[in-house]
């Protein structure tokens, strides 16, 4: 055959070429694509073979004039009348029903491809919808924390201006306190009852005035 003439030793695999499957005749296609761009003379990306005129330049095409036999011509016109023969004959009940078999088998097959193509669509828009009830209640919760996060800082900047007033009150009452014990100091009699009763009130603890005001609610 011509890939032996062409001493082309791969295997054809027939059987499984005739079975129509996808992937098997895609293999096949691109072995035959690399085998022709691999001994192509030419540029492979700017063939100048013109496959088509070669076809019909060559015996059986319609531009052959390599020969000029009577019986040629007549053997091509009875294969011809044969092949219009064929083609005219009526079909048969086999093969009708052949023929609506397939066709029955085709509208199945294409029922079924729209069937899981409207499941997967519907599939989809659920997906769809629930990414979409999703991101809303992101939404919501963003909004929510946003809210809640003003809330706790105008809380703390007001708590922040609140501690600042009672240092500035701390710290003004601590200079009186400050000023009125320089004074005290200043007398030269330090043992009068007066001094003494400032003094101790001045220098008193927490727990020494909490003792004195039970003493004093006891009595």
């Amino acid at each position: 055959n011509g890939f032996q003439k062409a001493g082309i030793e791969k295997v054809i695999p027939v059987q499984r070429l005739i079975k129509a499957r996808y992937q098997d005749n895609l293999e096949f296609l691109q072995w035959m694509y690399k085998y022709g761009r691999d001994t192509y003379n030419g540029d492979p990306d700017d063939p100048t073979y013109d496959a088509i005129g070669r076809r019909q330049k060559s015996k059986g095409g319609k531009d052959y004039t390599g020969s000029n036999n009577k019986n040629f011509n007549r053997n091509n016109r009875k294969n011809y009348n044969k092949e219009n023969n064929r083609n005219n004959r009526p079909i048969s009940a086999s093969s009708r029903n052949q023929y609506r078999t397939q066709s029955q088998r085709g509208s199945v097959i294409s029922t079924k491809r729209e069937n899981n193509n409207n499941t997967n669509n519907n599939q989809n828009q659920r997906e769809l919808e629930a990414l979409k009830n999703e991101n809303q209640q992101l939404i919501s919760s963003r909004n929510a924390i946003q809210l809640k996060l003003e809330s706790l800082q105008s809380e703390h900047e007001e708590l922040s201006n609140v501690a600042k007033d009672i240092e500035v009150e701390r710290d003004f009452y601590f200079n009186k306190v400050v000023a009125i014990e320089q004074i005290l100091k200043k007398e030269e009699n330090q043992d009068t009852p007066l001094l003494k009763a400032i003094y101790e009130l001045l220098y008193q603890t927490d727990e020494e005035q909490q003792n004195n005001n039970n003493n004093n609610n006891n009595n």
